[in-house]
């Protein structure tokens, strides 16, 4: 598109204006040094051979029309006269995640400042897919850190807590809305006479998903803690608590024992109060407090 662009210098300041917007202006004491113009204009770019590049056309100077086929002591560079065969490169935008493009006659370049990206194309990001990947550059310290599991995939980045020092290998810890002790009817929703809690996750599952993908093993801490209230109701059934796997699928066994056990850790370590039954919380109820919990 054409644009009408006017400019101006003195020995106090520099102005530019482009089609209706409000003019803009710099004040520079520099500009007293300013050299005489006289001896050659020049359309486009100077010496160093970068600037202006584009068409022009209906060049005026001080308000004067400018031929330039009949003028002398102009020198035209990077600019086309009168006419205009030029694509734009960065329309539409070939650089990715928000990098700027920039243009010259032949090619494209993208600028990643404040993206968190980088490559021709802005396209790696500067992000680790996991915290392991952190540590291995060095990071010694636990800190929360934004992590990208799917790298140039379509998935962003999102904070974790990077917990460097429990072991050699570094954890990736996703954090959630029910951590630390939680009463069962509190936030939760009455479902006749039954309570459903939600666990909303520091970032969407898609994310998540691909963490775990990247991760050589995962694991989830799950405490119950019980007051004349059963768990699953071991042996015989049916369980009064059940669990909600990432797809939705009930479980009915409790942390610390294998899937589809109907067990908690106690059953399975054969170390239960009552060995008669899977879980400490189905104990006869005398009116103390227990607790299953496992992995």
């Amino acid at each position: 598109m054409w644009h009408h662009v006017i400019a101006g210098v003195t020995r106090e300041e520099l102005w530019l204006k482009l089609d209706a917007r409000p003019r803009l202006r710099h004040e520079n004491p520099w500009l007293s040094n300013i050299g005489d113009f006289r001896n050659r204009i020049y359309v486009g770019y100077g010496a160093q051979h970068e600037g202006f590049v584009g068409c022009m056309h209906h060049i005026r100077l001080n308000g004067n029309l400018v031929d330039l086929s009949h003028s002398s002591g102009f020198k035209i560079s990077g600019a086309v006269i009168d006419r205009c065969g030029i694509s734009s490169k960065c329309f539409p935008n070939p650089c990715r995640n928000g990098g700027r493009c920039f243009q010259t006659w032949r090619a494209f370049s993208c600028g990643c400042q404040g993206t968190f990206y980088h490559g021709a194309r802005c396209e790696i990001p500067l992000y680790r897919a996991t915290c392991q990947e952190y540590k291995d550059l060095g990071m010694g310290q636990d800190a929360y850190c934004q992590v990208d599991p799917d790298g140039t995939g379509p998935l962003g980045a999102f904070t974790v807590m990077c917990n460097m020092s429990a072991s050699k290998a570094a954890i990736t810890v996703i954090t959630h809305d029910k951590q630390g002790k939680h009463r069962v009817p509190f936030g939760a929703t009455n479902l006749t006479n039954r309570y459903f809690q939600r666990f909303t996750y520091g970032s969407d599952l898609g994310s998540i998903r691909a963490l775990i993908q990247g991760s050589s093993s995962c694991k989830q801490y799950i405490k119950y803690d019980c007051y004349n209230s059963k768990l699953l109701n071991s042996p015989v059934g049916p369980e009064h608590v059940q669990w909600l796997s990432s797809t939705a699928v009930p479980q009915n066994y409790w942390g610390g024992a294998p899937a589809g056990s109907n067990k908690c850790k106690c059953g399975v370590t054969k170390t239960c109060e009552d060995p008669s039954k899977s879980c400490n919380c189905d104990s006869d109820n005398d009116n103390r407090w227990r607790q299953d919990s496992g992995e």
